[in-house]
């Protein structure tokens, strides 16, 4: 009587992963080709679109900046009793004391 040899134990939960281990499996050529191509659609995307994201955040920037210098000689105008709006470097300064105190 031929005795058959004992098969290896494994332990419990771990048939799984021995069966994944075991196949010789890959990705195809035209399962990698649709990635690449997925990719390059999305960086083609990212690339249109990201410049006028930037140029849309600097012109909100400068709106603000605007906005400020326009508060500022508003003020200048209220708190000072020539009721004039300021001119040349002194007006620079004055915008730049009503920005700082904001």
């Amino acid at each position: 009587m031929v005795r058959k040899k004992a098969a290896a134990r494994v332990p419990r939960g771990w048939e799984s992963v021995r069966t994944l281990l075991s196949r010789q499996e890959g990705f195809t050529l035209i399962e990698m080709l649709a990635v690449i191509l997925i990719i390059g659609i999305l960086v083609a995307v990212a690339t249109i679109s990201v410049p006028r994201f930037l140029a849309d955040a600097s012109k909100s920037g400068l709106k603000q900046t605007i906005a400020a210098v326009q508060v500022a000689a508003e003020r200048f105008y209220h708190n000072h009793a020539e009721k004039r709006y300021p001119v040349g470097k002194s007006f620079a300064n004055e915008v730049a004391l009503a920005i700082d105190v904001e």
